[in-house]
């Protein structure tokens, strides 16, 4: 299932979102939250201003459409786009969410783009391949070869 933002209105077929909120010794709970406020704008805003505590997950449903998501990631990914394109920093209050949400992919290009303030390091620009390993090929023998001629 693919996923993508609603701003649908508020009434029984809107999505809502609630934040799974850590307490550190206390426990974990789902933050209790206005339906006026259960909005993805208004969670976003919310996550970005600082409003909990430690959140660990959100997750969205929509009981009219009878489905229900764990949508962290996708919420972790829009928060680092908005800040990109605002050329500023994630807010420290939840930069470990969306570090601990975001592709390993996007954190290693970040890393890589932080390089060029590294001394030594001429050209960082060159493209990285990214993906699977080449599959190993059987030739005519039967023996197995990777596709590198190894």
């Amino acid at each position: 299932m693919s996923w993508s933002p609603t701003t649908a209105h508020r009434g029984t077929d809107s999505t809502v979102y609630l934040v799974l909120d850590s307490f550190g010794a206390i426990g974990t709970s789902y933050r209790e939250t206005d339906a006026e406020r259960s909005d993805l704008e208004t969670v976003v805003a919310d996550l970005m201003a600082g409003e909990f505590n430690e959140p660990i997950r959100v997750v969205a449903f929509n009981t009219s459409e009878h489905w229900a998501d764990d949508v962290s990631r996708q919420i972790a990914e829009e928060i680092q786009e908005r800040c990109d394109l605002a050329g500023e920093p994630v807010p420290e209050c939840i930069q470990d969410f969306v570090d601990d949400h975001t592709s390993p992919i996007r954190q290693l290009a970040l890393q890589l783009g932080r390089a060029h303030d590294v001394e030594g390091i001429s050209d960082v620009s060159a493209p990285i391949a990214f993906g699977p390993a080449p599959a190993p090929q059987q030739h005519e023998g039967g023996h197995l070869q990777h596709q590198n001629g190894g």
